[in-house]
């Protein structure tokens, strides 16, 4: 089991590595700013989720089989984001590429946190769960 999640999660990492190279450069001022996460923090994310089911797997919230789901969900997010990077001829992610990423990410982390947190709704802003937040 470790072995498989550990491959898992060394494949979600060279699929984060494969596009962190298109990181834009440019820099944003509050007028500006169009997606509401940058290349960067899209790459923190993926990460983040991807502890965030590792410990879920670890503390016995999650089975194999859930994590297991969980990590390919997140490694086909990985993947669209480096296919949306290669679309673009190796340039940044577009804002609608971006906000479209976030968006499955958002979605994603609420499948997370449904399976760690059974029987509670995540249907209010208040419960919903935050990529800022380890306690999720």
């Amino acid at each position: 089991m470790k072995k498989l999640l550990a491959g898992l999660l060394s494949l979600l990492i060279t699929t984060v590595a494969g596009f962190s190279l298109a990181q834009d450069a440019t820099p944003t001022t509050g007028a500006s700013v169009a997606a509401p996460h940058g290349k960067s923090e899209v790459r923190a994310r993926l990460r983040y989720q991807a502890l965030r089911i590792r410990q879920g797997l670890k503390s016995g919230v999650l089975s194999k089989d859930q994590a297991t789901a969980l990590m390919d969900k997140l490694k086909s997010i990985g993947d669209q984001v480096r296919a949306d990077f290669n679309e673009n001829g190796k340039k940044p992610l577009t804002d609608d590429q971006k906000t479209q990423i976030n968006q499955l990410l958002d979605d994603n982390s609420k499948v997370i946190y449904q399976a760690k947190h059974p029987g509670q709704s995540t249907s209010t802003d208040s419960n919903a769960p935050d990529d800022s937040n380890d306690a999720n």
